[in-house]
């Protein structure tokens, strides 16, 4: 597997780090939004504290990522729920 290395910046250090190629586009939009939503973060709340923000950060991102679970859950369970719909107007038809 071919190995890009980049460096980002994040919370105003700087990393290095080896990725796939075809997921440089993704890692550094991901910096990116964490960058911004730490700088929001700094200017709603007047958090200096690099290790704060990025708390908050964490934090607004996880929830995030939970809602988006259940949801998919959710949806996953309508699904189901209509197939099963489904075969059984099929089946009773046949």
């Amino acid at each position: 597997m071919e190995e890009l290395s980049i460096t980002l910046s994040l919370a105003n250090r700087s990393y290095h780090m080896k990725i796939h190629p075809r997921d440089e586009e993704i890692v550094r939009k991901a910096a990116k939004e964490i960058n911004e939503l730490m700088k929001e973060y700094a200017d709603i709340y007047a958090f200096n504290d690099q290790q704060d923000l990025l708390a908050m950060v964490a934090l607004h991102f996880t929830t995030a990522a939970i809602h988006a679970e259940y949801k998919l859950l959710a949806s996953e369970t309508m699904i189901s729920q209509r197939l099963s719909e489904l075969d059984e107007a099929l089946t009773s038809t046949i």
